[in-house]
């Protein structure tokens, strides 16, 4: 009987971490454990402050932006970067770039409502559920990285914007100009 019961709770966290809906929304389950190391990264490409890496063991490049501060209510941190992968070893230009959002809260308030919206020059980029990649806890704090994804065309209107506005969950940010222009070099890496 025991063994039975241990399959069937081990089924159970299978079935909540791998997401499968059981009909009813659950909540996130948080992992209490570190990220795994990350491999040593072989630069394949550097334009201003952004480069992409190649992973030799997923045959995947790996580009993205330098990160950019995101204040938080409460003592609570973040940053937002910005990226895309290639297949093999090499910078491609790609179809879709992926908002990066990285949050440090008290409270599971991003994790709860991860509904985003993404506004340039006051047009909406984006309107919808931010896809959760990884969420945990040390007890007193919640981390939470989100992924947005934007098309090229809509990210260059990004680029190119004076006013830019990104909102997730309780919060939302005006990132200015200046700031905005670490998302140039990571267009430059394939030259648009």
């Amino acid at each position: 009987m025991k063994n039975r019961e241990a399959a069937f709770g081990f089924l159970l966290v299978l079935v909540a971490i791998s997401g499968v809906s059981t009909g009813a929304q659950t909540p996130v389950v948080l992992d209490t454990n570190p990220p795994p190391a990350a491999p040593a990264p072989n630069i394949v490409k550097r334009f201003g402050t952004a480069s992409a890496n190649y992973n030799k063991y997923k045959d995947t490049t790996f580009a993205s932006s330098t990160q950019i501060s995101l204040k938080l209510p409460n003592s609570g941190w973040g940053h937002l970067s910005a990226g895309f992968s290639s297949k093999g070893n090499g910078v491609v230009k790609p179809e879709l770039i992926k908002l990066h959002i990285f949050t440090a809260a008290k409270d599971r308030a991003f994790v709860d409502k991860p509904h985003a919206y993404v506004f340039a020059d006051g047009v909406r980029l984006f309107d919808g559920v931010a896809e959760i990649t990884d969420a945990r806890t040390n007890g007193s704090d919640v981390y939470t990285s989100f992924e947005i994804p934007i098309p090229l065309g809509d990210f260059v209107k990004i680029v190119k914007a004076e006013k830019f506005t990104l909102a997730i969950g309780p919060s939302g940010w005006f990132v200015s100009k200046e700031e905005l222009s670490k998302f140039n070099d990571l267009v430059g890496l394939f030259g648009i």
